[in-house]
């Protein structure tokens, strides 16, 4: 609330980048989109008990609620067990292997990449034999083994997409609130070949 109260008094051209905020120029990424896309992808698995590793939707709304909406939908045949956790590999390590205590997964999603390598090393500890979805685009899904199946942003068109919203901002001073929507891409990689 502080933060958005001491944007909301500044004098000059305000952009807000991933973040759902109504009351600012914004530019988001689709995590409707991002949880359909993995939510069929997930389902052609076939799992029979899935792991969800997701952000407090209070923390943020977008990546704790709708990055996972339609992944559960997809789901309706699997078992889906579902576990908070926070934005660190170590955390998400400690989270995942809580829920691992009691439970075999065939499949784990983490709502970043970060959060699905922590839940790698869990299940590599702790004997899970299951395949992997993260999200993001990180050097990460490409640099454990195995590599990551992951849905992925652009970052770099995401960047462009801001300095334009910020330099129309800046030269139009539009009225109405300008929000900008960015699709991603599921990339497959070999944490979900089995």
């Amino acid at each position: 609330d502080e933060l958005r109260n001491a944007l909301t008094e500044f004098d000059a051209p305000v952009v807000v980048q991933g973040q759902e905020e109504p009351n600012f120029h914004r530019v988001v990424m689709n995590d409707l989109q991002a949880g359909t896309v993995v939510g069929e992808f997930a389902a052609s698995l076939h799992p029979q008990n899935t792991l969800l590793l997701k952000i407090d939707e209070t923390m943020d709304w977008d990546i704790g609620h709708d990055r996972f909406l339609n992944i559960r939908k997809k789901l309706s045949t699997s078992k889906v067990t579902v576990v908070d956790s926070k934005f660190s590999i170590a955390e998400a390590k400690v989270a995942a292997q809580q829920a691992m205590q009691s439970q075999n997964f065939d499949l784990i999603i983490g709502a970043t990449d970060r959060i699905t390598i922590g839940a790698l090393q869990a299940g590599l500890a702790t004997g899970q034999n299951a395949q992997y979805i993260g999200f993001g685009r990180s050097d990460l899904s490409t640099t454990v083994t195995p590599n990551l199946t992951s849905f992925e942003y652009d970052f770099y068109q995401t960047g462009k997409k801001i300095y334009e919203l910020f330099c129309t901002v800046r030269d139009t001073n539009p009225s109405n609130t300008i929000r900008t929507v960015l699709d991603g891409e599921l990339v497959v990689r070999d944490s979900t070949e089995k």
